[in-house]
């Protein structure tokens, strides 16, 4: 790999290139369009022996004018290049692990560097990244398979650089977040050390989600969130100001005298009025007096003792300023001995903390939409319970007194925090699910406002403070100390004032149909009868089922120009599922609650990619798709989720190996449309049950048929609730594969339009759609003449809601394919599967003969008598005696209790099978007989069915054991066999 294609593999198609040069006062950044541009100057500074890095971000502009810099002159204005705020996107994610055997927070060699990486990189999930020997350490790369907006990366940047701290993996802490990071360049030299910048292992993309996920769930998992980048952090690099632009926000204003009571650092800096203060402590210090008021008594006490004082310098510095307060471990570095003697070391951030002059900020004020397409407005929310306030910067404190008696502000959680509403979930029998909705005013980029993000507690948490904390954790609310019982008091009183004022909002429990077919629910959208879209709340198993994914994205025009993949020929099994998907909310009109179609086929026929394509009609291509293999959910598990889809597609994906039984339970079960009843905290019976109404769509490997019919029980009521839909791929090519793989991409682009405008039209227009139902069920029953059409009724439901879905669908414009040209294929279908099912069924006599071949080993052969009064034994029995063949007379007698056992396990009615046969002439008169009889084994008479062998047609001879071989003795030992 050379460093051109180094660079395509990192770094995004889109945006201005930078490389740079370090030099005295910072670095010497040039910007490319392209990326050649930017290879010729790597080699350039190579050539000239300068170190070259480059970028790891694109960039929306080569520069542009930064209008609020203060110059010393007293003018404003600077051109400015490669900062945070001007990166565009990134393509990678990246550490740097630095080496240096003296220094325990390095490395002691680029070997231990490179195996505790790899230690690392497994522990938390992620594949084995690039790595790249910098000549003086080691830079680890995780290339994406696309570019991300900065706006995407950062969160994920955030939380895995927190990931790294958690688990003290020592990389440096400056870079795995910075989005205007730049790292030396692959092909280039490093100049300090001597060495080749080289590649150790390559490694392929990985998807953004795929990383990101990854990272979610182990942060979870070990408590560990994305830090919240507040003001009290300082910038991301050391602390401090830097001239790359890592803004901070600003803070409540500081009471300096507070802060140097209690900060020996600062103590020290005023008691010396600056004098002999080195550089680095006295900009630290700066980097508090900023945002102090009054200001100038402050920068004059740290600053005016200094021979070499000058208030224009100092002023500018200041001006300039545009971090954060300075944070402890930035002097620490520079005066450790200070900082290791203070009680406050280690419990605050910054000495800021320890000057805050709260200043109450106005009460909450919420943006809502009250229904699609309507104009939001705005709520005013009740100011916090008394003793709380909300500060402009966003903390919320309380406030007490110390013993004698001066108020002091205790910090309850440093992000604006307040409920928006109240949820009451009601079940069927009254039972009450409450939850609220809170939001956070989180810091999630430098140098913006803090951003709201909403999450939903349920009420049940704050009986509990440490279940609590961990919710809030995971949504990125870091609480230190004592703050999240503080919090966790501040949520519930503020949740008693709301209440008290706002009542409370009704949370849908369940997507689909509601208040008698009335509103249909898609995720937090309901359309309701009027044609209307209104915005609601969920409840959390909604949110849990459908991964939060009943969502739109992108346009309907990039859905269909997505879905003119299938249309082709060839694909029209995949069609079918599509037209499915539609219908599914359609299938109550018949009266029936439910049936499930399966696709058949090898791996790699598109099943899958055909189910996300269903989900995307709904929601995300994940969003309704549930893993169905035997580790992806319980079967009770299963009946919560379809109760919860209810009227939307259940898609199932690769059922190949779950047990043939629970699969066998389901097909019967989902016609019902009722789950098992379930018992309350209290032991009473629950009027709650999960009910559901939609078609299942499936995949599998294996044909269903063959599965349930190998179970050895009647599958005839299992195969009528069951269409195998067999899917093929007419081209397998490797252009087909990209192709499939494009599909996917564009449909996480593009997705959620197309059942909310199904279902506005069938919402409105419900009683037509009813009648169009009615009239297109009489078609498919016609055109199928089926010879017993009650026994295909679920097959002629679902074609039916999938021709009327469609049918709308395309009305409406919807569909980039007409399901016209597709009807005559569904209508096969089913006569393909009254086939199958006839095929696998078994008549009478082959029932008989399974059993009779069954039970070989209680089976006892005879043949008449020659040289005594008893009967020569051909088949001796070596279990319990249940069959007596008679060779001579050709007769089975078969004990009736042990056919009526074995019929029943299988769902077989022996006596109807047993009249069946006496019609046929098989079971001839007379039902009571010794089973040993002429043999030792002789007791006496039991019930049996009399056969005739000579109507078997030779299906029913008895099987020698080859221990009996021609012209044998036919002496039968008395040990042998046991009696009946």
């Amino acid at each position: 790999m050379n460093a051109r294609q180094f660079l395509e593999r990192i770094l995004p198609s889109t945006g201005v290139i930078f490389t740079a040069t370090p030099v005295t006062h910072g670095w010497n950044n040039m910007s490319h369009p392209s990326i050649d541009a930017a290879v010729a100057r790597i080699n350039d500074l190579t050539f000239r022996q300068e170190a070259a890095y480059f970028a790891v971000a694109t960039y929306a502009k080569d520069k542009y004018w930064d209008e609020h810099f203060k110059n010393p002159d007293g003018t404003f204005g600077k051109w400015r290049t490669r900062t945070q705020s001007n990166a565009q996107s990134v393509k990678s994610f990246f550490l740097d692990l630095d080496v240096d055997a003296a220094d325990p927070l390095k490395f002691a060699s680029k070997e231990q560097a490179i195996a505790e990486l790899r230690t690392f990189v497994l522990q938390i999930g992620l594949p084995q990244p690039m790595i790249i020997d910098s000549g003086g350490g080691i830079h680890a790369y995780w290339p994406l398979a696309r570019e991300v907006p900065t706006a995407d990366w950062r969160p994920v940047a955030d939380q895995f650089k927190n990931i790294c701290v958690h688990e003290k993996f020592r990389v440096d802490r400056s870079v795995p977040a910075d989005q205007a990071r730049v790292l030396r360049a692959f092909g280039s030299f490093n100049v300090r050390r001597g060495a080749a910048v080289k590649m150790l292992a390559d490694a392929p993309a990985i998807a953004f989600e795929d990383f990101a996920r990854c990272v979610s769930q182990y942060g979870a998992q070990h408590s560990i969130s994305a830090p919240a980048r507040a003001p009290l952090a300082g910038s991301a690099a050391s602390g401090v100001w830097d001239d790359a632009d890592n803004l901070g926000a600003t803070n409540d204003p500081l009471h300096f005298d507070r802060i140097v009571f209690h900060c020996a650092q600062l103590q020290a800096q005023v008691a010396a009025r600056g004098r002999d203060v080195g550089e680095q402590l006295w900009r630290a210090a700066l980097g508090i007096v900023k945002f102090c008021e009054p200001a100038e008594p402050a920068w004059r006490a740290v600053s005016d003792g200094h021979p070499e004082f000058s208030v224009q310098a100092t002023l500018h510095k200041l001006d300039n300023w545009r971090a954060g307060p300075t944070a402890c471990t930035h002097f620490h570095q520079h005066n450790p001995s200070q900082c290791e003697a203070c009680p406050h070391w280690q419990k605050i951030t910054s000495p800021a903390q320890l000057g805050r002059i709260v200043v109450e900020a106005p009460a909450p004020v919420v943006t809502v939409v009250p229904a699609a397409g309507v104009a939001p407005v705005q709520i005013k929310l009740p100011n916090p319970p008394k003793g709380y306030t909300r500060s402009p910067s966003g903390a919320v404190v309380f406030e007490t007194e110390n013993q004698d008696g001066t108020p002091v502000f205790v910090e309850v959680s440093p992000y604006d925090l307040y409920p928006l509403s109240i949820g009451r979930q009601n079940g069927l029998d009254n039972e009450v699910d409450e939850a609220s909705r809170w939001r956070a005013h989180l810091p999630l980029e430098p140098g913006k406002p803090a951003t709201a993000c909403d999450f939903s507690v349920p009420s049940g948490l704050f009986a509990d403070s440490r279940a609590l904390a961990k919710l809030l954790f995971s949504q990125g609310i870091i609480l230190v100390d004592d703050q999240p019982k503080l919090t966790q008091r501040y949520m519930g009183a503020y949740l008693q004032k709301l209440a008290s004022e706002q009542g409370r909002e009704r949370i849908y429990e369940r997507l689909g149909w509601h208040d008698d077919r009335d509103a249909f629910v898609l995720g937090t959208r309901a359309v309701h009868a009027d044609g209307t879209v209104t915005q609601h709340n969920v409840s959390a198993n909604v949110e849990q089922v459908t991964k939060g994914g009943m969502t739109q994205s992108g346009t309907l025009d990039g859905w269909k120009r997505a879905m003119q993949f299938y249309a082709r020929p060839g694909y029209e099994a995949h069609r079918f599922f599509i037209y499915c998907a539609l219908g599914a909310p359609l299938l109550h009109m018949s009266g029936h609650k439910g049936i499930m179609i399966s696709a058949v086929g090898e791996s790699g026929r598109g099943k899958t990619t055909c189910l996300k394509a269903c989900s995307s009609i709904w929601g995300t291509p994940d969003a309704l798709v549930m893993n169905g293999n035997a580790n992806g959910s319980t079967v009770n598990g299963l009946r919560r989720q379809l109760g919860i889809t209810h009227s939307l597609p259940f898609l199932w994906d690769d059922i190949t190996e779950r047990n043939p039984k629970e699969v066998g339970e389901f097909l019967l079960e989902v016609p019902q449309g009722t789950g098992k009843q379930r018992l309350k905290q209290d032991g009473t019976l629950s009027k709650i049950r999960d009910h559901w109404e939609t078609i299942v769509l499936a995949s599998s490997n294996v044909d269903e048929i063959s599965r349930q019919t190998a179970e050895g029980k009647d599958s005839d009521a299992h195969l009528k609730r069951h269409l195998g839909i067999e899917f093929t791929l007419p081209d397998t090519s490797a252009q087909a594969k990209t192709d499939a793989d494009n599909f996917l991409r564009a449909l996480a682009e593009h997705h959620g339009h197309v059942g909310a405008a199904l279902m506005s039209y069938v919402c409105k227009h419900y009683a037509v759609v009813m009648v169009e139902y009615t009239a297109f069920l009489k078609k498919v029953d016609r055109d199928l003449a089926a010879p017993d059409a009650s026994a295909e009724r679920f097959w002629a439901a679902a074609v039916a809601a999938a021709c009327l879905g469609a049918a709308i669908a395309e009305r409406l414009g919807l569909l980039p394919f007409s399901p016209r040209a597709d009807y005559q294929w569904m209508t096969a279908q089913i006569t393909a599967q009254r086939a199958a099912v006839k095929s696998a069924r078994l008549t009478p006599v082959e029932h008989l003969v399974e059993f009779l071949n069954a039970n070989l080993r209680g089976t006892i052969a005879v043949s008449s008598p020659h040289a005594s009064n008893l009967a020569n034994v051909v088949v001796t029995p070596y279990d319990k005696l249940i069959i007596h063949r008679d060779l001579d007379a050709k007769v089975i007698y078969v004990a009736a209790r042990a056919a009526d056992e074995y019929f029943a396990v299988r769902n077989l009615s022996a006596r109807t099978l047993k009249s069946k046969l006496k019609a046929a002439g098989i079971v001839l008169q007379g039902d009571r007989f010794c089973l040993g009889a002429g043999t030792v084994h002789a007791v006496g008479q039991s019930q049996c069915w009399k056969i005739d062998a000579t109507k078997l047609d030779g299906l029913a001879t008895p099987q020698v054991p080859p221990a009996v071989a021609q012209g044998a003795s036919n002496v039968v030992p008395i040990t042998g066999g046991k009696a009946a």
